[in-house]
Parts: structure tokens; sequence; C-alpha cells
């Protein structure tokens, strides 16, 4: 979090790598399930919310032409407390770190 926070105040975009990939447990939290619960969305819809409202930008891909529209359709607020609810969970999953700092010549801090 500290490192994507300094990112945004330095003009630096924070993408999501495969956010809302295959075999990870975040779409099923209970915090993703309530929140989508009460906007009538999808909890993928809920989890790409989320990342806009942080300033992140979520990569998503879908051969599906139904989840395509839904990704698109995000014009709904999470409210404070569904914000700090979804901040305070990991997924269960540890977070990975593509490092491309051989390809390019970039030193990877961490």
């Amino acid at each position: 979090e500290q490192v994507a926070q300094w990112c945004l105040t330095e003009g630096i975009v924070v993408m999501g790598y495969s956010t809302l990939g295959a075999g990870k447990p975040d779409m099923s939290l209970p915090a993703v399930e309530e929140a989508a619960k009460r906007l009538n969305v999808t909890p993928a819809q809920i989890l790409m919310k989320w990342s806009l409202q942080k300033g992140y930008v979520p990569l998503t891909k879908s051969v599906n032409k139904e989840r395509i529209v839904q990704n698109l359709q995000l014009d709904f607020e999470l409210s404070k407390e569904e914000m700090e609810a979804l901040n305070n969970v990991d997924g269960g999953v540890p977070m990975k770190v593509c490092d491309h700092s051989k390809q390019f010549g970039l030193a990877l801090y961490w």
C-alpha cells in the first residue's frame, strides 16, 4: 500500500495484473459479497470499482460478452465503510511482484 500511494503521488499509474484471475478467493470474501449484494452488482464489479476508487487501474480480460459489458458498468460508488472493509482483507493469497528489471534496466525496489 505504501509503494502504491507513493507511485500515485509521483504520477505513476498503479495497475493490477490478473486482478480477477481464476483460482483467487477474492470474489467470495464477505466484504466483497456484502457490497455486491447491497449495490446489486457482481463481485468482479466490486473489485474493479475498489481499484478505481483507490486510483489504481484494474486490468481485466474476458471472452464472455456479458462479462465484458459488466466490466464497463461501474457507475456506482462504494461507501467509505465498504472501502475500509475491502482495504482490510488480503484475499488469502500472497501478492506477486512481476520483476521486469532486467528487461528495462531499472532496479526493483521492494
